[in-house]
């Protein structure tokens, strides 16, 4: 089987799966499964035919049609996958920039823990009576939402940034950008720890001291870091190879 041939049979799998409203882990085990299906059925007809052409058309025939099978396996997921899938949307996507990503990150993030302060943060103080602490209360959870905010951006920044030196073809940064990225991802704990702890106390001495607690996880930091770009490197190479095959009939 040639790459063309190969590549006729995953439009023909993309065109069941890509509609489907499902989280990515999902339908990536419908794509390798229903890949295996329809490669079998075309190696069963071209052995059959002798023509890999004339197989191909007989082995789509066989397939079914891709929007009846669609149907059937959305019936399949269940409802938090359903769920997912616009949570999912909400990440990385082929062709769009790391800004709008960060973007889509922190209004998902703003929501999600505005709702939880909401519903059950005040409501707690309202019940217990200790309305006078809610000012305080509001004081550390705008606090914990920048640090939280800041912490996450810069992860999913720096893991970007290595993904795009280290892992993903096509880029092509320099020596000084990977060295100056994985000095980054080296200096990420001791920096975090102390403007962690500076925005929560206003002490800067104090602060200065607790550089020590980052400074003891930093070796570990550059690992953690390349594992994450490795990560995020597969995914979105995965996402650009299934987005990239034209499904319009």
């Amino acid at each position: 089987m040639n790459d063309t041939t190969l590549n006729e049979l995953k439009i023909v799998v993309e065109r069941s799966v890509r509609p489907i409203k499902a989280c990515l882990p999902r339908k990536r085990q419908m794509r390798e499964e229903l890949l295996a299906h329809l490669t079998a059925i075309f190696e069963e007809e071209a052995e059959k035919i002798g023509d890999d052409h004339r197989a191909l058309d007989q082995a789509k025939r066989r397939f079914g049609d891709p929007s009846d099978l669609t149907a059937q396996l959305q019936n399949t997921v269940p409802f938090w996958d359903r769920t997912y899938y616009y949570l999912d949307k909400w990440g990385y996507q082929p062709g769009e920039s790391m800004l709008c990503c960060v973007f889509k990150f922190f209004l998902s993030f703003a929501v999600a823990y505005g709702f939880l302060v909401l519903v059950f943060g005040i409501p707690s103080l309202l019940f217990r009576g200790r309305q006078n602490e809610i000012g305080v209360m509001l004081h550390i959870v705008f606090y914990t939402f920048i640090a939280i905010w800041i912490l996450c951006n810069a992860l999913l920044f720096l893991a970007e940034r290595l993904a795009r030196a280290f892992f993903l073809e096509g880029s092509k940064p320099s020596l000084r950008m990977k060295v100056f990225y994985s000095l980054m991802s080296f200096l990420f704990c001791p920096v975090f720890a102390f403007l962690c702890y500076w925005t929560f106390t206003g002490d800067f001495a104090a602060s200065l001291v607790r550089l020590r607690i980052g400074c003891y996880m930093a070796p570990a930091t550059p690992l953690l870091f390349l594992w994450l770009a490795r990560q995020m490197a597969e995914e979105i190479r995965y996402k650009r190879q299934w987005a990239s095959l034209n499904i319009d009939e």
